[in-house]
């Protein structure tokens, strides 16, 4: 492979750089694994076999799921595992949205309904007659997406142009770049919990201070700002360990101290709100750029930390929904048996069904199929303006207040009295804009993100700067499956922005040309 680049003092000679030969499986630095063997056939049928094995067992001690639902629903778990089980053999990255969005898929589309039916646990006031057929009808849909969300992911994967361009920290661009952002950072934060109150939490109910409602406009603009504190202070250490010295692995007991410091430092920001993501997502993304930078995570690590993070999940959970006296049951078996009998659904089981979304979209599914011509799809106003979420109220005073509340509330069929704030989903959200046709797209749509995605990763040098900004968008992909469209932008411009500026003002950059022999 040859490659010309115009040499300048902070780029390494074209010989220097560490480009690998990728294959149309995009297993390439940093997503190459070890010991790379053609094995997606042992793959897809190792997933075939274990999914099969799943789905007796359910139908084995759940009458419920002896249902010709099973059918899809195993057929929807065989398609999307290879790529689980590649990643447990490491053909994949640790970090690979790829992997991260396969764990997703099992998990919706298979999974998760089978729980449901097993458990009899749906989200309150769904009422479904015959709740097997409508995940079975549901799984047909999913079935249709995840194939087409394969076939455009590997087409576009081979298509897209490898990236031409590499950007260097420089030391001195990154002080002169990260003191006057953080500056704006930590005034940010300060002006939510001084003037805001620190946007605290009782009994799941979010108060502002005394006449700080009618600046409530302004209050996205300060998250934005302040909420990725945290994240610029442990990059900086991320990259400061980095740049003593980046040819040796750090050991797995300072990683981790790190990452604890990172979560306590953020717990202590935003541990009051009642937002479990703000502290989850800006944690993992930070985990991210240690695993880039600092020391690779093995399979069990990762999913040793998705355990954590469930069981942090369930926990604070109390806190969201009592308030602070929530907080005993982080401590106290006695409180948390008590505040799990008042709150009736909380449990780590509760936890991840809610996150899978699978009970929402096939209560959907339920209304769109059997209240026919009595819901008027939004023609994709959610998305259009989830893309508009980085124009403040401030700014845009007649800004609609929720075109996905007011479509999620006509779907369900509530009255005007009641409003529904649930999360829909990548299916869930289309079906809002385009009835239950529009879930399939939804997965082409994602399919072909994703595969420019991973072919621009796969062809970046590993010591790109560009690093310490990929696992915001990772994170992001692993979380399209269970979230709307303006909740993973918002995510991402508050904990993405002002990373981005560090890095884009800190690092030089330069385009190059590339051929291959």
């Amino acid at each position: 492979m040859n490659g010309q680049i115009e040499q300048y003092d902070y780029l390494p000679a074209a010989a220097e750089l560490k480009w690998q030969p990728f294959d149309e499986y995009g297993f390439t630095s940093p997503w190459a694994p070890r010991l790379w063997q053609a094995a997606i056939g042992v793959n897809y049928v190792t997933s075939g076999l274990l999914t099969l094995a799943i789905g007796i067992g359910f139908a084995v001690v759940s009458d419920e799921c002896r249902h010709w639902c099973l059918i899809p629903l195993l057929l929807c778990g065989a398609v999307a595992g290879p790529d689980l089980i590649a990643w447990f053999r490491k053909e994949l990255d640790g970090l690979d949205p790829k992997a991260l969005v396969a764990a997703h898929i099992y998990l919706t589309c298979f999974v998760a309904p089978l729980l449901h039916l097993s458990f009899e646990a749906y989200g309150e006031d769904f009422y479904v007659s015959g709740w097997a057929d409508y995940f079975g009808y549901m799984a047909c849909f999913n079935f249709a997406g995840i194939i087409l969300y394969k076939l455009v992911h590997n087409i576009l994967f081979k298509r897209t142009r490898p990236v031409n361009s590499f950007w260097k920290m420089q030391p001195g661009k990154f002080i002169y770049a990260f003191v006057p952002v953080l500056a704006i950072s930590l005034g940010a934060s300060a002006a939510i919990t001084l003037f805001f109150g620190g946007l605290i939490k009782r009994a799941g109910v979010l108060s502002l201070s005394a006449g700080a409602e009618e600046y409530s406009g302004y209050l996205s603009v300060l998250l934005m700002l302040g909420d990725p504190t945290v994240s610029l202070i442990v990059m900086t250490v991320i990259y400061w360990l980095y740049q003593k010295n980046h040819d040796k692995p750090r050991s797995l007991g300072l990683v981790m101290i790190l990452i604890m410091f990172a979560f306590i430092l953020q717990f202590l920001l935003v541990g009051r709100r009642g937002s479990r993501s703000d502290i989850v997502v800006a944690v993992a993304a930070l985990g991210g750029i240690i695993h880039y930078r600092l020391r690779p995570f093995s399979p069990k690590l990762i999913l040793l930390g998705m355990f954590a993070v469930v069981m942090f999940v369930y926990l604070y959970g109390f806190y969201k929904f009592l308030g602070p006296r929530g907080w005993e049951a982080f401590y106290s078996t006695q409180a948390r048996t008590q505040m799990k009998y008042e709150l009736g659904g909380n449990s780590p089981l509760a936890t991840v069904l809610n996150r899978a979304k699978s009970d929402v979209q096939a209560f959907l599914l339920f209304r769109l199929a059997e209240y026919k011509g009595q819901y008027e799809p939004v023609h994709g106003r959610t998305y259009a303006m989830a893309v508009l979420t980085f124009i403040p109220r401030a700014i845009w005073k007649t800004k609609p207040v929720s075109i996905k509340t007011e479509a999620g509330t006509a779907i369900q069929g509530y009255s005007s009295i009641r409003v529904s704030r649930r999360v829909y989903g990548l299916a869930g959200e289309a079906m809002l804009n385009f009835g239950y046709w529009g879930i399939v797209p939804a997965f082409l749509v994602f399919g072909m993100f994703l595969g420019w995605f991973r072919k621009k990763v796969a062809t970046m040098e590993p010591s790109d700067s560009r690093f310490f900004l990929i696992p915001f968008v990772v994170l992001t992909c692993g979380l399209v499956l269970g979230s709307d469209s303006r909740n993973l932008v918002f995510g991402l411009l508050k904990m993405g922005v002002l990373p981005f500026l560090v890095v884009f003002i800190g690092s030089a950059r330069a385009k190059f040309a590339r051929s291959y022999e």
